[in-house]
């Protein structure tokens, strides 16, 4: 959930369910799963610049974002939870510019989070291409993830140790489209006139 305070703050609220499952290293063969809610994460964000057409040219739209993460429900001892289930706070950058033909333009962020609970601090980078085709929006991007402290995964044959707070690099291609209806389209553009 997003809410728009004012022009140029806003408040945000995730929160879903997850779930994973696995059997590669269970020797019994049989599926080990855990449910429960995910980490929960809210903000308050503040844009610092507009790319709108009165500006500069090369001006981005910029915000910040101070963030914190509530823990979820899950079992936080499950090999490859969905998680770390630790209390943590997270500020953030968020950029968005168009350029090139109309419609296109690039997207991103860069945040650091400290990890309370479980203290393998981590930060995200990302960097994403949009194309806006009437009401569609397709999206390409990468994302690397890191932490810069932890335990390490361990296997000894079939037997898995899998810590709390694991040491973790992850790089990843993503990719989405999205549509947007006739009403919030016409929304969207008389808060853009605004």
């Amino acid at each position: 959930m997003q809410y728009g305070i004012t022009e140029k703050w806003a408040a945000d609220l995730n929160v879903g369910v997850t779930t994973i499952g696995w059997r590669y290293f269970n020797t019994k063969g049989a599926v080990e799963s855990t449910t429960g809610l995910m980490d929960i994460s809210f903000g308050l964000r503040y844009q610092i610049l507009n790319e709108a057409p009165v500006g500069p040219h090369w001006i981005p739209t910029l915000t910040f974002r101070a963030g914190a993460v509530v823990p979820g429900t899950y079992d936080e001892h499950f090999p490859f939870a969905p998680g770390t289930r630790s209390t943590a706070i997270a500020p953030e950058i968020l950029f968005c510019k168009h350029f090139g033909w109309p419609g296109f333009g690039t997207y991103g962020d860069a945040l650091f989070r400290w990890n309370h609970t479980t203290a393998n601090d981590m930060y995200i980078t990302s960097v994403c291409f949009f194309q806006k085709i009437q009401r569609w929006e397709l999206d390409v991007g990468y994302r690397h993830l890191q932490t810069l402290t932890g335990s390490d995964v361990v296997l000894n044959g079939h037997n898995l140790s899998y810590p709390r707070d694991p040491r973790e690099i992850n790089d990843a291609i993503e990719a989405g489209f999205s549509y947007t209806s006739l009403r919030h389209q016409s929304d969207t553009d008389s808060i853009h006139a605004q």
